[in-house]
């Protein structure tokens, strides 16, 4: 792996972002990070290294420049990871660890923008609607985990975001409902960034940081229950929660029949509130789009059954 030791304190810098990716692409960053994480997380060289937003390639560079196997996708190629399965589209071979770098809310709109037309899958795409960032975020990041190898680590870098004189602390706000184990927090510091270029009042504080949050995957097989607890915390549509639930439920459990379904929630802190909770669950199924009918009365995520 040449010279690249990886992490050795929870503070990175790298004022030379070094040749991995493209540099014109916005938001990219420094492929020395994504190296970094490979040789502190990724586990046996055989593992597969896997990117679901793989956005100006630097990920790509990075593992091909550190003898890892990898593959990565990109909505703009077609890859939606909120509704589609990464670990059908890997194939149904868990990987070893993956690197996650999603849009900072609205920060920098992409489909409609940097590419194509846009895209409601696209967490920048929500202009303040921060809640509803979260939502897909949650979504992705549950797609990420079940997509892990036992042990297996994920790191999702993220900025905080300030917008019309808010405040949006985005990695704190993740770390509330992202599933695994919490293993470590790297802070980022940036260079060169656009907003430097900017001048801001006394009161302002300008944001210089970013932070790469690591989880290794959890031995829980019953993971998605922990999610509505989570949720509780955030503002956001009760239908979307269950809706995040049920998803999660799926992609632990594959294929499933109502009754299996059920008996998953009915203990479930989230039925206490709703009597009818067993409707809500089957409107979900049926109208979501991942989950379909394979055979009579089995159900399991539309991905996998393709596959």
């Amino acid at each position: 792996m040449g010279d690249v030791h990886g992490f050795t304190s929870s503070i990175a810098s790298y004022p030379d972002r070094g040749p991995d990716g493209t540099a014109k692409y916005r938001g990219n960053t420094s492929g020395r990070l994504v190296r970094d994480f490979i040789a502190t997380y990724h586990g046996p060289k055989t593992n597969v290294f896997v990117d679901p937003m793989e956005g100006g390639g630097t990920s790509r560079d990075a593992a091909a420049a550190m003898g890892v196997p990898y593959r990565g996708f990109d909505l703009r190629d077609g890859f939606d990871a909120v509704r589609m399965d990464l670990l059908a589209a890997l194939d149904g071979v868990h990987c070893g660890s993956v690197f996650l770098h999603p849009p900072y809310a609205a920060m920098i709109p992409y489909s409609g923008n940097m590419w194509g037309e846009p895209h409601p899958a696209d967490l920048s795409q929500f202009g303040n609607d921060v809640d509803a960032f979260h939502e897909l975020l949650q979504a992705v990041l549950q797609n990420v985990h079940a997509a892990l190898r036992p042990g297996g680590h994920y790191g999702v870098l993220l900025g905080s975001w300030r917008k019309a004189g808010a405040y949006h602390n985005l990695p704190a706000t993740m770390t509330r409902y992202a599933p695994g184990v919490a293993v470590a927090e790297i802070i980022k510091i940036q260079h060169n960034v656009h907003s430097g270029r900017k001048t801001y009042s006394a009161s302002v504080v300008r944001i210089a940081h970013e932070s790469l949050l690591v989880y290794r995957r959890a031995d829980d097989p019953s993971l998605f229950a922990v999610f509505a607890d989570a949720l509780d915390g955030i503002n956001r549509t009760y239908s979307a929660t269950w809706r995040n639930l049920v998803l999660g439920f799926a992609r632990e459990r594959g294929a499933f029949d109502l009754e299996e379904l059920y008996a998953a929630f009915d203990a479930h802190p989230r039925t206490r509130s709703n009597p009818n909770y067993r409707a809500k669950l089957r409107q979900i199924i049926n109208s979501e789009g991942t989950i379909e009918r394979y055979s009579r009365g089995r159900y399991a995520l539309k991905d996998r059954v393709a596959s």
